[in-house]
């Protein structure tokens, strides 16, 4: 027969053990939970980053180039997608804006239109930036160490320095002439990719 003092010691190691299940059970219930809603984000702005690829494609700026001999006329089109081209325009279009075109369009000068890539790029580059700052608070709030919105909170903050950049470069050489938003635009998507890249491996050392 067990001492009463044993048999207590017994109830209340069953009891602690039991209580440890739960703990751990509980736990490993909350994690499965955080990491099921943490996918429903990521889902969400993934989705958020392929809506802004096709937008950007689907209203493309479009312009229609006269050239002529060595020249150059840019009459600029309504926004289209990248698949169908806007109507090309007529001679008489160009010949109404530019005073310097004869009445009549010369037999060697030829009209095409052309997609503004760098349009389409710069329209990209913004909807990153502004979805990598509803990305900032949400990371906050959840506490999230996810890496795919780590990496799109430092790309949207790079890109927002390359558009800060390209406008104090535009200030200093006077406020004339292109702000080369293409250049600086790529030049902070690529590094604040790059410093996210550094800074998640330093994290993990």
């Amino acid at each position: 027969m067990l001492h009463p003092s044993r048999v207590g010691c017994r109830k209340l190691k069953q009891s602690s053990l039991t209580r440890l299940g739960e703990h751990n059970r509980y736990v490993a219930w909350t994690t499965s939970k955080s990491a099921g809603k943490m996918r429903l984000i990521r889902l969400m702005f993934l989705l958020l980053v392929a809506v802004s690829i096709i937008a950007s494609m689907a209203f493309a700026h479009w312009e229609s180039r006269l050239i002529y001999g060595n020249e150059t006329f840019i009459l600029d089109l309504p926004p289209s997608s990248i698949w169908v081209s806007p109507p090309v325009p007529d001679y008489s279009k160009f010949e109404a804006l530019f005073n310097d075109l004869p009445e009549l369009q010369p037999v060697d000068s030829r009209i095409g239109n052309f997609v503004r890539w760098d349009s389409v790029f710069l329209s990209f580059a913004a909807c990153i930036a502004g979805i990598g700052l509803i990305a900032v608070p949400v990371a906050v709030l959840s506490k999230s160490r996810d890496r795919f919105l780590f990496h799109l909170t430092c790309i949207s903050i790079g890109l927002f320095c390359g558009f800060v950049g390209s406008f104090v470069f535009w200030l200093i050489i006077g406020g004339w002439g292109p702000p080369f938003l293409v250049f600086f635009a790529v030049v902070g998507m690529f590094g604040g990719y790059a410093v996210g890249a550094i800074t998640q491996r330093r994290i993990a050392t």
